[in-house]
């Protein structure tokens, strides 16, 4: 896998495996919803992640959610939580890395 940071898009996979959470989710909260009288159980706040892929992430499972009548509320972006830049390593696979900068890899590794 490349060392990365950059904007990407989810793959059908990580779109599937969003939804697959989403349902699983829907049904824990309609749970909750059916056992407790406390709303204070459902989900009341969403962060995201300003990356695109974040952002399909939570449409993926958000739209699940509604379907089984368990909307999530909008989502309120966060700048904080972007990944991070890795410079020269930037698109590089891993073990390229590795051999171009043993020490520095090595180090990043043992964080």
């Amino acid at each position: 896998a490349a060392v990365s940071g950059h904007e990407s898009v989810l793959t059908y996979d990580g779109i599937a495996q969003a939804s697959k959470l989403g349902v699983k989710l829907a049904r824990l909260q309609s749970e909750v919803n059916l056992t407790t009288t406390c709303a204070a159980r459902t989900i009341i706040r969403c962060w995201c992640s300003p990356l695109h892929r974040c952002r399909q992430t939570f449409a993926a499972v958000s739209g699940c959610c509604a379907a089984y009548q368990c909307p999530l509320p909008q989502p309120k972006v966060h700048w904080d939580l972007r990944e991070i830049h890795f410079c020269q390593w930037q698109g590089k696979l891993r073990r390229q890395v590795a051999l171009e900068d043993e020490h520095n890899w090595n180090v990043f590794k043992s964080v």
